[in-house]
């Protein structure tokens, strides 16, 4: 989650909770769990020998470190509190001519105070039973998106 996102979080955080995904905390698990076995038993394996050995134990070990770094950063969802539904972010790129079209399709102001000509990034947090969606709108400028509206909740 970039940092744009969190803040837009912490600015309703009396709505919208993290909670952990119990399911996607034990298919991590699981991954992180074959992981060892491949570990192990290329270790422990007869037949394999000398490279082959070590690019096993090399797969094994790299599978366990990526099962562990997505149970870290990776086991939990945004939610949102009254409903208890799952929030889901979403992200779309506009050209700055395409905008008024956009805007009015999600019924956004039509004219934003735009700075120079970059492409416009298009954030919506919006919860899966739809009673919570919100917008935000940066524009690319100086080698970076920088938020020219928003948040806003529609």
């Amino acid at each position: 989650m970039d940092n744009n996102i969190k803040n837009v979080v912490s600015q309703w955080s009396n709505v919208i909770s993290n909670r952990k995904d119990a399911s996607r905390i034990f298919l991590n698990i699981a991954l992180s769990v074959l992981g060892v076995l491949i570990a192990v038993m290329s270790l422990m394996s007869r037949s394999l020998s000398g490279v082959a050995a070590l690019c096993c134990l090399a797969v094994g070990a790299t599978i366990f470190g990526f099962g562990l770094w997505l149970i870290y950063n990776h086991s939990s969802v945004l939610c949102y509190t009254p409903t208890g539904s799952r929030i889901r972010h979403y992200k779309r790129y506009v050209n700055r001519n395409e905008w008024s079209k956009v805007a009015s399709e999600f019924g956004l102001e039509p004219s934003l105070p735009f700075v120079g000509n970059g492409e416009l990034m298009l954030d919506t947090l919006t919860s899966d039973d739809g009673k919570f969606k919100v917008y935000m709108v940066s524009q690319f400028f100086e080698f970076e998106y920088k938020v020219i509206f928003g948040p806003a909740e529609k």
